[in-house]
Parts: structure tokens; sequence; C-alpha cells
């Protein structure tokens, strides 16, 4: 007959927990990852309440996410949604990115991707933004971008 103690209780317990919680959090992460990579231009749209503005060639067109002047308001969810996949996209270009990447190569891919979200041209995504840019690229590529190019790169929006 073996004695099992209360501290050896809780140490079995705590690794089984850790595991479950280890295993979790790694099946969110690729569901999630894997679906930030397959969005689209359409999932970024939303109907506009009351009928679509027209565009010049007569066709309708759904505004971007947090369009406040069709909307009224802005839509928190949807600008998170889509600060995850700019990071996303972000962090594709600077790790998949050409061999031999240099700062004035990966400056324009990361202003041409920037500006297909006016939306998050505010401070607390830009900082955001920023922050992945400068270490990813800093990471990937030990190409050192500051804080005054990042800026830079919003102003086209």
């Amino acid at each position: 007959m073996s004695v099992i103690l209360w501290r050896q209780y809780f140490i079995v317990l705590a690794c089984i927990l850790g595991a479950f919680y280890i295993v979790l959090v790694v099946l969110l992460y690729r569901r999630r990852g894997s679906s930030l990579l397959k969005a689209t231009a359409t999932d970024l749209q939303m109907p506009v309440k009351g009928g679509s503005p027209k565009q010049q060639d007569g066709s309708e067109r759904l505004p971007a996410i947090g369009d406040t002047e069709s909307t009224g308001a802005f839509d928190e969810e949807a600008a998170f949604n889509s600060l995850e996949e700019l990071a996303g996209r972000i962090e594709d270009v600077v790790i998949n990115g050409q061999q031999g990447m240099n700062k004035t190569s990966l400056l324009p891919k990361l202003q041409a991707i920037i500006s297909n979200y006016p939306l998050l041209n505010k401070q607390p995504f830009k900082v955001a933004i920023n922050n992945v840019i400068i270490k990813r690229s800093k990471q990937h590529w030990d190409i050192v971008i500051t804080e005054e190019e990042v800026n830079r790169l919003w102003t086209i929006i």
C-alpha cells in the first residue's frame, strides 16, 4: 500500500492542467492563425443600413469596416479583426521575404499593405502595428527600422 501526499497530488494535477492548457492554446492558435490568412477583401466589408452608396460605374459599394460615414458608429470588433489581419499580413511579408531583403525593399511593401487599412490609422492601432514591423524586421532580417520611418508608412493614408 502506498500513500499519496497532498503535495504529490497537487503537483500531478498542476502538470495535467498545464498540459491541457498548452494543447488548448496550440489548437486555438492554429485555428485562428489559419483563418487570419484566408481573409479576403469581401470579408472586410459590411452591409450598410438603408442601402448602399453607388460607385462611379453604377455598382453598389459596401463600406469598409469602420466606415463611420455610412454606419454612424465605429465598429471596434471589426477594427480589432482588421488589426489582427494586418499584423498577420505584415508578418507574412517580413518572414517570407525574398533573399537579401533590405530596408529599401521592405518599406514600400509594408506601405502598400498598410494603405489597404485606413481604419487603423488611429493612434492605438498604429502603435501596435509599428511594434510588429520594428520587432519582426529586426528579428528576421536584422533590419533596424526607426519609429520615424515606420510612422512615415502611414502618411499615404
